[in-house]
């Protein structure tokens, strides 16, 4: 191939780096709870193809905790150590899950996507807010 001022000015235009308004909001996110864990001591690791959307070690108290963000009930995220991010919001999985079922806003079956709702999600999360239980980033 010949090198051109037009092939060179084409290459060096799509690689430049994004300005400061055109960051994605993921990028956003990942930011706002990456800051809040090193707060709280963990330290972030973001792995290339993890099926997590970030994942936070604790060196002291060997504590790893996954992060997913999502949009409906999800029971295959149930444990210990995996938080979940739902409308700006950070809280252990496992805290939503209880608060749902307890509180009959939806079932003790196994849940995903085909069976639950962004509703069931926003009123358990709105119980979570009023509890503090649920972190706003």
């Amino acid at each position: 191939m010949i090198n051109t001022k037009t092939k060179t000015l084409e290459y060096w235009l799509g690689e430049r780096l994004k300005k400061s308004g055109e960051i994605s909001q993921s990028a956003r996110l990942r930011n706002k709870i990456d800051s809040w864990f090193i707060e709280k001591g963990f330290k972030p690791s973001h792995r290339a193809y993890s099926r997590y959307f970030s994942e936070y070690y604790n060196i002291t108290t060997a504590q790893v905790i996954f992060v997913n963000e999502i949009d409906y009930f999800d029971d295959s995220l149930l444990g210990s150590n995996s938080w979940v991010v739902v409308h700006g919001y950070l809280m252990p999985y496992n805290a939503l899950y209880d608060f749902g079922v307890m509180w009959e806003i939806r079932f003790k079956t196994y849940t995903d996507v085909d069976n639950s709702t962004e509703r069931q999600l926003i009123d358990t999360l709105e119980l979570l807010i009023e509890n503090g239980i649920a972190y706003e980033l």
